[in-house]
């Protein structure tokens, strides 16, 4: 974020000054994050007891309830019985769609706890708070205190981001990506090998991690032998994807039966990346009602994306960038068009590049306020039970 050699000297001394000022201390942070958390988690437990009331007369007993709907269950059954190939109520035996870091972490969470339910949103709010402080400190390498947090707020703000608070993976993936790359900036590529490994044991999608810790590692230099060795630590970013397909290997004699049952049991299979947005737009004209207003949103994710990227191309790192069009491009490569909006919020350079862009509180409060309305709408619509996450 330097400023070219010509700009105004008193200009090129106050971004300096900016950028050096000292942060707040670790535990101000990490207190004022666990409280921001709190607060979305507090505001969308309001929105959806009234939503559960108004669709069910009563939100009796469902302050908890509300919060697991659609693939939410899915990760709460791996929890408590893990994966097998024997039948059940959720047809146990497919859960193998779904990767395991998850749903481990609520397993380990429940031994104090004793419901799984409570323990995912626990496991959930812990990795907010991780996200929080980790995004903060990868913008703090390259930018000012003021526009870290702006990239910490929009992202609690976003639209989708009431998944953060709920029993999904999103929060405990970005968690993982943001610390990784964060290490990796910081040239602890140990601690950022090992933190991809967790993402790529929570989302299929933690390889597009694997070329970004690549140019790290070139970016950084050093000697030969400092960079194989910066190289390796790097490519244990795998070893998550890698024990799941063990995982696979041992319970139903395959290393890809997750992508199996993906493809036979939700139709998921890889297609050119243009493919499901040129269906999604036919879809328009023959759907209505709910899976109509899905499809728009699915739609209007697709271009607000492509927007944001491009705008942004310039102002976050080309490892930024690589990894951000790999994901998506590779969340696009689907036979259809799946909860793209709620994919979407994994790509943590767009809060970077709207932190860039919202520099102006005339333009930064319009912003928030108007995401995170949108977000009480959509939890709304969820924990009423009235569509899918998007």
């Amino acid at each position: 974020m330097s400023l070219p050699a010509d700009a105004p000297a008193a200009r090129r001394t106050t971004t300096r000054a900016a950028v050096a000022a000292p942060d707040p201390t670790t535990r101000r942070l990490l207190t004022q994050f666990a409280l921001l958390c709190l607060l979305a988690r507090v505001a969308l437990e309001i929105v959806g007891m009234l939503s559960v009331r108004h669709r069910h007369g009563s939100a009796r007993d469902q302050w908890l309830t509300m919060w697991s709907h659609w693939d939410a269950p899915h990760y709460l059954r791996i929890a408590d019985i893990g994966y097998t190939t024997h039948d059940g109520p959720l047809h146990d035996h497919l859960l193998v769609a779904f990767f395991p870091a998850f749903p481990a972490a609520v397993r380990i969470v429940h031994v104090f706890t004793q419901d799984f339910l409570f323990a995912g949103l626990l496991v959930s709010y812990a990795a907010s708070v991780g996200a929080c402080w980790f995004l903060y400190r990868l913008v703090r390498l390259r930018a000012d205190h003021g526009t870290a947090w702006r990239a910490v707020i929009l992202m609690m703000a976003a639209p989708t981001s009431y998944v953060l608070s709920a029993p999904y993976t999103e929060s405990l993936f970005l968690c993982a990506v943001i610390a990784s790359v964060y290490f990796a900036g910081s040239g602890r590529f140990a601690l950022a090998g090992l933190a991809g490994a967790v993402a790529s044991a929570t989302r299929v999608v933690g390889f597009a991690l694997w070329p970004l810790l690549a140019i790290e590692v070139w970016r950084r230099g050093g000697t030969p032998a400092e960079r194989l060795r910066n190289l390796a630590w790097a490519a244990t970013s795998g070893l998550g994807l890698g024990a799941f397909m063990v995982i696979n290997q041992i319970v139903y004699g395959s290393p890809t039966q997750f992508v199996t049952a993906q493809k036979n049991n939700w139709n998921q299979g890889l297609a050119m990346p243009w493919r499901p947005i040129v269906d999604g737009w036919k879809q328009l004209d023959e759907t209505t009602g709910d899976l109509h207003f899905i499809m728009q949103t699915r739609l209007a994710a697709f271009v607000f994306t492509v927007a944001v990227l491009v705008a942004g191309r310039r102002l976050v790192p080309l490892a930024d960038q690589v990894y951000a069009w790999i994901a998506f491009v590779f969340v696009l490569s689907s036979v259809w068009l799946l909860s793209l909006p709620r994919y979407v919020l994994v790509l943590y350079p767009m809060f970077i590049i709207g932190a860039e862009l919202t520099k102006r509180r005339s333009v930064f409060i319009p912003v928030v306020t108007g995401s995170a309305a949108l977000q009480a709408w959509w939890f709304w619509r969820y924990a009423g039970g009235y569509s899918w996450a998007f």
